[in-house]
């Protein structure tokens, strides 16, 4: 290509060990694009983005009394209700003095957007979202030089109040809320392909879900590979519980990468095969 530039092309059902050649014309006649529209709704503080099958809620700016919000404020699944809630718990050395959220790529397969927590001293905190124009995930990377302990919740509680958490292989567990002696860590989400020492309770993603709805949403945190994702005990994805049927999400952001899909699924397709994502 002119001036060493690259081309990418996306294809979809291309079979397996199957190929497809591409060439670029010249052509006066403008490409059509058939695909679904990435809308983003602007409303109280907020940007709600996504497509026909999924949504993501992410801040546009700090509070309107100057705190911090978290990264991700909510998932929905289609025209369903939103699900869960975001918070987050910065180091009481460290003070967001600007958070500023803009969309960095626009077009008809994705959307992303970049989150950048400026706390003075180049302590600084970036979070990109990328919304595709089809599936029911989005692509979050996140890098911090923070250096001081923090981190950010996404509870489940609004909207979901999961009962049961999947994982692999085929496991689905009941998550008690009742023992005092289980309430706290019940696991973590690792990236993939770390090889580092392996337990019982690392995994490598974990669907949520209402178990006695039965025909409800489920919402699943996934590792990917990429993004050198570093320091993998620290930044680890921790699923935590509280009384009062609140399991939620824990990610510290004291410092390093972390790469991995937010996504929603309808219970009835957790399977006992391992999602491909």
């Amino acid at each position: 290509c002119k001036d060493g530039m690259k081309v990418y092309f996306r294809v979809d059902k291309l079979p397996a060990l199957g190929s497809r050649e591409f060439r670029l014309v010249e052509s006066p006649r403008a490409a059509k694009i058939n695909r679904p529209a990435i809308k983003a709704k602007h409303a109280d503080g907020t940007i709600a983005v996504g497509n026909k099958e999924f949504s993501l809620k992410i801040p546009a700016g700090l509070n309107a009394d100057g705190s911090a919000p978290a990264p991700v404020l909510g998932v929905r699944s289609g025209k369903g209700k939103w699900i869960g809630n975001g918070r987050i718990k910065f180091s009481d050395w460290l003070k967001v003095q600007r958070l500023t959220t803009e969309e960095i790529e626009s077009g008809p397969l994705w959307k992303t957007y970049k989150l950048t927590y400026d706390c003075g001293n180049k302590h600084e905190y970036f979070v990109t979202v990328k919304i595709f124009s089809t599936g029911t995930y989005a692509e979050i990377r996140e890098e911090s030089h923070l250096l001081y302990a923090s981190h950010w919740e996404l509870s489940l509680k609004k909207g979901l109040e999961p009962d049961h958490y999947w994982t692999h292989r085929n496991k689905l567990v009941p998550i008690n809320f009742q023992d005092s002696r289980t309430k706290g860590n019940i696991g973590a989400i690792q990236m993939p392909v770390y090889s580092g020492i392996w337990v019982p309770d690392d995994y490598y993603y974990v669907a949520l879900m209402r178990q006695s709805d039965g025909t409800g949403t489920a919402v699943c945190a996934a590792g990917i590979n990429g993004g050198f994702w570093d320091y993998p005990y620290e930044n680890q994805i921790d699923l935590e519980r509280r009384s009062g049927g609140d399991a939620f999400l824990k990610l510290s952001i004291k410092a390093g990468h972390r790469a991995w899909l937010l996504c929603t699924f309808p219970q009835a397709q957790i399977t006992g095969t391992e999602p491909v994502y």
